[in-house]
């Protein structure tokens, strides 16, 4: 008796310091449920109309008249407003609104695109992305939406399903991956533009697995154990999953007689947690769309940011790299990783850090999962962060075996490092990161990847800006 005993009771002895520590990944969406009376005039009635469309049953609005009320809300609304609990929203809910000093093309051409990893925008909160289908078509890109902002006398929706893997929470250390039914609408209401981004959640997530932020947050470096339960002292065995939720983000132009710009309104739910009970709470909600928001605003309004088609040409570059030379550069990033931030994990996990950078991730990560890791190695570089890896995530050096023609997809903004290797988009006044030289028996490792030893800084040259 006594046994059976000690295992009912577990639950009830560690529910306090869950709830304490429990904290939803930031940045994804959220719980299954309709808008309820209370919300302002129109506001339930146009979420309602979204949450209802992901379904490709649903017949697709004429017009924007039934979406009004929303769409007013999130153009000249209050910044903030109290979502209902109770009734049929089913789950805690928050808002947040944000301006960007973007145009509403660029948000679109970078963030929805066929052509740019829809991860890219939210690497603090999206481990990877990617679209199953498009209108019912398996593996079918997403068409590109930015061109139809031209005209736009009619609403423009297209509905698909996408898996997501998130990064792990920072406080709990768990990960998911789940499914997203999602509905995109271009629309149009008086003489401003909309898009309008909707996530309902398939299913139940898989179930929660450990991870660990390496550093500080906004560095955008995580590891993923896959040991299933919490990354905490005495919580390994919790067994969470998310267990439904949406999202729906408005991003409305603003007007000529405003600054320039898009306005970003963000309505998240989620019901989250383990043995059936929800542990999410609107404050938990809030920090998410914050920390979501702070990091977007951080990508697109950078000064280096590149446009959409320069930054695409990067990722197709990076999607022809074999799958050997993805696993050496990120062996080159797992080393670095550790040697900067390893003395700040506990034993087991910089134990893990370190097989990763002395052995071979391939034997750990799919190619899906490289590719992803180094689209943000890429990105940091744009952005001139300094990356945990001294190696160009995205450029071949000479000699090394890829699909892509000699000298394909390369622009005005590269350069040649020293030793004939090439370096990313130029960025003045910073480090830029080279490998070294190119000769054979030089600058790589035993397996064929690049050898950390022979990785070096070149300094800007002379004529450029300091």
């Amino acid at each position: 008796m006594r046994a059976p005993m000690r295992r009912a009771l577990r639950p009830v002895v560690w529910l306090p310091l869950w709830l304490l520590l429990w904290l939803p990944p930031a940045g994804v969406p959220a719980a299954a449920g309709t808008a309820v009376d209370g919300f302002p005039p129109g506001l339930g009635r146009g979420l309602d109309l979204l949450l209802r469309l992901v379904d490709r049953a649903t017949p697709v609005p004429g017009d924007s008249a039934e979406l009004a009320g929303l769409l007013d809300f999130v153009a000249a609304g209050p910044t903030a407003v109290d979502l209902p609990e109770g009734g049929p929203l089913t789950a805690a809910a928050a808002y947040h609104r944000f301006d960007l000093r973007s145009s509403l093309r660029d948000v679109i051409r970078l963030g929805f695109s066929p052509d740019i990893p829809s991860h890219i925008l939210m690497p603090s909160s999206v481990r990877r992305a990617r679209w199953v289908s498009v209108e019912g078509r398996a593996q079918h890109p997403l068409p590109r939406l930015w061109p139809l902002l031209e005209g736009l006398d009619r609403p423009v929706t297209v509905r698909a399903v996408e898996a997501i893997e998130n990064t792990p929470d920072l406080n709990t250390g768990a990960y998911y991956a789940y499914d997203l039914e999602r509905a995109l609408v271009l629309c149009r209401r008086g003489g401003r533009r909309f898009f309008i981004s909707v996530s309902v959640q398939r299913d139940v997530s898989a179930v929660g697995r450990e991870g660990v932020v390496v550093g500080p947050d906004d560095d955008w470096n995580y590891l993923y154990l896959g040991t299933v339960g919490l990354n905490r002292p005495g919580l390994g065995w919790v067994r969470s999953y998310m267990y439904a939720g949406w999202s729906v983000s408005v991003y409305a132009e603003r007007d000529g007689a405003e600054a320039p710009g898009v306005r970003c309104g963000v309505f998240r739910s989620l019901k989250a947690g383990w043995a059936s009970v929800n542990m999410v709470r609107r404050n938990h909600i809030q920090s998410g769309l914050e920390r979501y928001a702070r990091t977007f605003r951080r990508i697109i309004e950078h000064p280096e940011m590149p446009a959409g088609d320069l930054l695409a040409a990067g990722f197709r570059r990076l999607g022809r790299l074999s799958p050997s030379a993805l696993a050496a550069r990120l062996k080159v990033y797992f080393s670095a990783l550790a040697e900067a931030r390893g003395a700040s994990l506990n034993e087991d996990n910089r134990r893990h850090l370190e097989r990763l950078g002395k052995g071979n991730p391939a034997a750990h990560m799919d190619r899906d999962s490289m590719e992803a890791l180094l689209a943000v190695e890429h990105l940091k570089a744009v952005l001139g962060m300094r990356p945990a890896a001294t190696v160009d995530a995205v450029r071949e050096p000479h000699g090394e075996r890829t699909d892509e023609p000699e000298g394909a997809g390369r622009g005005a903004g590269d350069r040649e490092c020293g030793g004939g290797f090439r370096s990313g988009p130029s960025l003045p006044g910073r480090m830029r990161l080279c490998e070294g030289p190119t000769t054979q028996g030089q600058g790589h490792d035993e397996s064929g990847g690049p050898d950390r030893r022979a990785l070096r800084l070149r300094a800007p040259a002379r004529h450029e800006k300091p």
